[in-house]
């Protein structure tokens, strides 16, 4: 698990920042329904997507978390 500083956060653009808080939910198997996001995750090849996107997914996912 890799985390990542205050000053490695400020160095992110916009865009970065979102795959980053994004890729938590990736890398628990989260589909996207925004295609850019779909799409970038897609070309990762750890990511495996299998869980569609709904608030019951992304609760479950924070429950594994925990």
């Amino acid at each position: 698990m890799i985390i990542l500083s205050r000053k490695d956060l400020s160095n992110l653009t916009l865009k970065g920042l979102c795959y980053a808080k994004n890729e938590i939910y990736a890398r628990h198997g989260r589909k996207f329904k925004a295609k850019e996001l779909q799409n970038y995750f897609n070309w990762q090849e750890w990511y495996d997507g299998i869980y569609e996107p709904s608030d019951a997914t992304d609760k479950k996912i924070v429950k594994m978390l925990k």
